[in-house]
């Protein structure tokens, strides 16, 4: 292709740039994680539009966790910021779940933290500010290091699979994640650890 896109947010939700839609004529190929916005975009003559997921290197794992072992079998890592809206309640919300494990949520300070913490107090001691990103290799290190880590599903992913799902397994650890379709469609029958109701997910985190 002499002109490629991976879409990384919906063209039509995101106001980054008000010519996010029209460029998309252009395109040879368009890459889409998200079936819903596929349909979206074939609805409004987008053409050249294929449903795929991102791939990773396969021996990425080896390389950033030489002799890295899982040091507590009740550590759990998620690593993501708050919103400043419904979106940062839900997370939260969904955070709290997992509160019974050794829980660690790395994430850049964002006063909207403190809004949510009021409605989950048992998040407060969970939550490691961090100064700067982290890099690829101590990301790794705190998935493989960890029983699991879970991931919630973006609201702008209608269907879609969340891009925390790959590093997770990329870290050759186990992510148990936010029912999403999609999940069905690229993992036709393998099972993924999948959580259908926030009620339900400690239940099947222990399971795993």
């Amino acid at each position: 292709a002499k002109i490629a896109f991976v879409l990384g947010d919906n063209p039509l939700l995101s106001k980054t740039d008000i010519y996010n839609l029209t460029i998309l004529n252009y395109a040879d190929y368009i890459l889409c994680p998200d079936s819903y916005w596929k349909q979206q975009l074939e609805n409004v003559g987008i053409k050249r539009i294929y449903f795929d997921q991102i791939g990773f290197e396969l021996d990425a794992n080896t390389k950033n966790n030489d002799q890295i072992s899982v040091t507590s079998t009740k550590k759990v890592s998620f690593i993501g910021r708050t919103y400043r809206d419904s979106d940062g309640y839900k997370r939260a919300l969904f955070l709290s779940k997992f509160v019974k494990y050794d829980l660690q949520i790395f994430t850049s300070y964002d006063i909207f933290w403190e809004k949510w913490l009021n409605f989950f107090p048992e998040l407060r001691d969970k939550i490691v500010y961090l100064k700067s990103s982290l890099s690829s290799k101590a990301v790794s290190k705190l998935y493989v290091e960890s029983c699991f880590s879970p991931v919630d599903g973006n609201s702008g992913l209608i269907n879609g699979i969340h891009l925390r799902f790959f590093d997770i397994l990329q870290a050759g650890s186990l992510p148990i994640v936010e029912y999403k379709k999609d999940y069905e469609t690229a993992f036709k029958g393998i099972e993924v650890p999948q959580i259908f109701s926030y009620d339900k997910a400690l239940e099947i985190a222990d399971y795993y």
